[in-house]
């Protein structure tokens, strides 16, 4: 059962550091090292999943905390609304997802490229 985040809110055409910690079944931070592969993605306000599979970054650190930076270059040609986020983590060839929530990305009023 993954994680529900608290939402989120972040504004267009800024770098997103995006911390989250993965926990496991009873609770305890998940051990991301050794084999635990992990990615992370975002669904639109449409419901479609956006490209991020060359743009963000994901880190993993002790006591089970990730750490997704989502670049200025990439964060100012999204549309102002709700996202939804969540990361899949894999050991072995077992997928599962991890954690999930809301995004609301909000318009950048200093920044003139955000298309709205």
């Amino acid at each position: 059962m993954p994680t529900h985040h608290d939402d989120l809110e972040l504004v267009i055409g800024d770098e997103w550091l995006i911390l989250g910690k993965l926990l496991d079944e009873e609770g305890k931070p998940l051990d991301l090292s050794g084999g635990v592969e992990c990615s992370w993605t975002l669904v639109g306000p449409t419901g479609h999943l956006v490209g991020l599979d060359l743009e963000a970054t994901l880190e993993k650190q002790d006591g089970g905390i990730v750490r997704i930076v989502v670049p200025d270059t990439f964060t100012r040609w999204l549309l102002p609304g709700r996202y939804l986020d969540a990361i899949r983590v894999w050991v072995g060839d077992e997928p599962a997802t991890q954690w999930t929530g809301t995004i609301i990305a909000d318009a950048n009023p200093f920044y003139s490229e955000v298309l709205a």
